[in-house]
């Protein structure tokens, strides 16, 4: 909560120094106490990062968004729970889910466009479609409207790491952890960048971090795998990829290769490599 209530007073200050911003949003959001509290469980459910959580996240930010229309950042975050589910492969909707999330963040934007988890969404939705360009311009823009947003610096990171600048995605990632000490995205970003530069010791450590935090990370594991394959530590690359399937009996290697935006096939092939140095088939 402690942290909550700092996000929001960083916000509003940022509101309160930007020229011309005050006075437009004082006008325009008369914020709903009952939509406000929904917003804040939505998005509680969905940074659990579950099946479960999503499917609940849905329902509360449907309900707040109908509640107070004008409320972009409930738009913005139902973006944001289609896209994560897309990305865990919690659908069967595929494309069509991403599709809906350019929808929704497009809509964040068209209702307040001085919100910047419009454009994080709006950004996310165009990653994942291999929009890097307009991914990155984007999330250019939730910056210069929040520069203290972690959430954003993560998404600038992954942006720069999926498009082969992973020296620079590491201290994007870095930055967002420095403003969001709690943030595991950010951890897994980070290792991913680290892994892709050759830097082991580091990602092993990074990604056993981020598992703290999301003990259920199939995603995590898989590079986490790799990584320890990479150091000739077998049994550790063996015993994650034992927990992924008993995490998630459906996942393959090859999930890494569909869904994440890699701009060439090189960390991706890297993986696969320290899978096959730990006697682990893809």
């Amino acid at each position: 909560m402690q942290d909550e209530v700092t996000r929001e007073i960083v916000g509003a200050l940022k509101v309160a120094l930007t020229v011309g911003e005050q006075s437009r949003r004082i006008e325009t959001r008369k914020v709903n106490p009952e939509a406000y509290d929904l917003l804040i469980r939505g998005r509680s459910r969905l940074y659990a990062f579950t099946r479960e959580g999503l499917a609940e996240a849905r329902t509360i930010l449907q309900r707040a968004s109908e509640l107070d229309p004008g409320m972009a950042e409930a738009v913005a975050l139902l973006s944001l729970v289609n896209s994560t589910e897309y990305l865990n492969g919690w659908t069967d909707d595929g494309a069509y889910h991403l599709d809906e999330a350019l929808d929704l963040a497009a809509r964040s934007v068209q209702i307040d466009s001085g919100e910047p988890w419009a454009y994080h969404a709006l950004a996310l939705a165009n990653l994942w479609k291999r929009q890097y360009t307009s991914a990155r311009e984007a999330i250019e823009r939730a910056l210069a409207l929040n520069p203290n947003f972690a959430n954003a610096y993560a998404v600038l990171a992954n942006i720069q790491d999926f498009t082969e600048n992973h020296a620079e995605a590491a201290v994007s990632a870095s930055k967002a952890l420095s403003l969001d000490p709690g943030y595991d995205i950010a951890l897994q970003v980070l290792g991913r960048c680290q892994f892709a530069m050759s830097y082991d010791d580091l990602a092993v450590k990074t990604f056993e971090r981020r598992l703290v935090r999301a003990p259920r990370s199939d995603m995590t594991r898989a590079f986490l795998a790799s990584s320890y394959g990479h150091l000739g530590q077998k049994e550790s690359a063996r015993q994650r990829w034992t927990e992924i399937l008993e995490i998630s009996p459906e996942f393959s290697v090859t999930r890494i290769r569909d869904v994440l935006p890699y701009a060439s096939s090189a960390v991706y092939q890297r993986v696969v490599d320290g899978l096959r140095k730990a006697g682990l088939s893809e």
